[in-house]
């Protein structure tokens, strides 16, 4: 009678994301660090194995490795629920994948072709911190930490092969992207943010990252412009004082809501004097414009409005999407890598089977007849030439299935016929 395995093991995704639910939807759903941390050994269990979390604002995702009967989300959902509340009820079903897909998604995702901005470049480290959480779950999660390890090095190679997440797509990024193209490094500048509203706030953030450390913030409203002076570590000036804050400014950012221009081209060439000429970069992304479009005529002035800004980002799309076929072509090339690890991963406890089934058999037998033996030398004579025997036995079977992993045509039958040849199961 052929021997019981054991079920087989597999890999599931159930991913909720901006592609099947709302924002409202999502807060339902997402998980905070602690909750994750909490979660993996719950579900880890009622699955027989494995579980990992990815949760941004964009999407919540659940790896598991588990017994492939239970893959379902009416076993997770459940548990879901127990954690984020009877909230989830009213959810739609996830996106479910299995295998070979779900280990592509989870490259896709890590590489940005999943992201809502095509190319968007913080989902990487959303990944990693995913990856830390599981590791730092008291569960053992070797599958789902390979898994993951592969996946960020994908999405580390599409940075760096690839332009798809190079260039802006937003209006603050393409600020910063245009304003690189003048100054080059942009450590030691000086950024004047005119206004102090949400679109004002992102570009100082975009600046930030690009190595800017000095800001002055113009505002009409002094408490809400001394709020983001004083995040910024920089200094608020009032926007009668703006002709002052341009003395030591190398880019000027206008984001309010005027409905006049700020800034006159005839006047402002005395400030230009005062600066001596050092070149000054204006962005005005105001609407209406803040800023008289005659002082992009001026000497050392390098004036640019949402037009301009709206240009790049269309340019950066199409370029961005011109590398989808490589961003694919490295993702393939990850889940070749990744196939080949299953299935070694898949032959290598059968290996050790063997090994220890020979072994223990050689064994069993010396200890049955060393007795016999006359002398020390006469045994260690036999320890040798029973240990050559037994390697030249499993020569065979473990290079097949070694071969076999390696050229990825090792079958389950294959594995599922040697253990019950040897009845590896008992």
């Amino acid at each position: 009678m052929r021997a019981m395995s054991a079920p087989k093991k597999d890999i599931a995704l159930f991913s909720y994301s901006h592609h099947n639910t709302t924002v409202e939807e999502r807060d339902r759903i997402a998980f905070s660090a602690d909750e994750i941390v909490r979660s993996i050994p719950v579900f880890s269990d009622a699955f027989g194995g494995e579980a990992g979390i990815l949760s941004t604002c964009n999407r919540t995702e659940f790896y598991v490795v588990g017994d492939a009967p239970r893959l379902s989300w009416e076993t997770l959902g459940p548990l879901v629920e127990r954690v984020r509340g009877d909230g989830i009820r009213s959810l739609p079903q996830p996106d479910f994948k299995r295998s070979r897909d779900a280990a592509r998604h989870l490259f896709r995702v890590a590489s940005s072709l999943e992201s809502m901005a095509l190319g968007e470049d913080q989902i990487l480290a959303q990944v990693k911190d995913a990856h830390e959480l599981l590791l730092s779950a008291p569960t053992k999660v070797q599958t789902l930490d390979e898994l993951f390890q592969r996946a960020i090095h994908v999405g580390k190679r599409v940075r760096r092969d690839t332009s798809l997440c190079r260039g802006g797509v937003s209006i603050s990024s393409s600020s910063v992207e245009l304003a690189r193209k003048i100054f080059g490094d942009l450590n030691g500048c000086h950024v004047l943010l005119v206004g102090a509203g949400e679109t004002a706030a992102s570009a100082a953030v975009h600046f930030q990252t690009a190595g800017v450390d000095g800001f002055t913030v113009a505002n009409r409203s002094a408490e809400r412009g001394q709020e983001m002076a004083t995040r910024l570590r920089g200094d608020y000036v009032p926007l009668d004082r703006l002709d002052e804050a341009f003395a030591k400014a190398d880019v000027a950012v206008f984001a309010t809501g005027s409905k006049q221009h700020l800034v006159e081209a005839a006047p402002f060439k005395k400030v230009m004097r005062q600066r001596r000429h050092r070149q000054l970069f204006v962005i005005d992304i105001s609407n209406p414009r803040n800023v008289d479009p005659k002082l992009g005529d001026i000497d050392g002035v390098y004036l640019f409005n949402i037009d301009d800004l709206e240009q790049v980002i269309a340019e950066n799309k199409r370029g961005r999407a011109a590398e989808i076929p490589n961003v694919e072509r490295i993702i393939e090339e990850g889940l070749g890598d990744w196939d080949l690890w299953i299935q070694t991963n898949r032959v290598r406890p059968t290996i050790g089977a063997l090994h220890r089934y020979f072994q223990g058999i050689r064994e069993q037998e010396l200890e049955r007849m060393l007795s016999e033996f006359s002398s020390d030398a006469d045994r260690e004579l036999a320890q040798r030439l029973t240990n050559q025997l037994v390697k030249k036995l499993l020569h065979y079977p473990i290079a097949h299935l070694r071969d076999g992993a390696e050229q990825r045509t090792v079958r389950s039958e294959d594995i599922d016929l040697i253990t019950e040849l040897f009845k590896l199961d008992d």
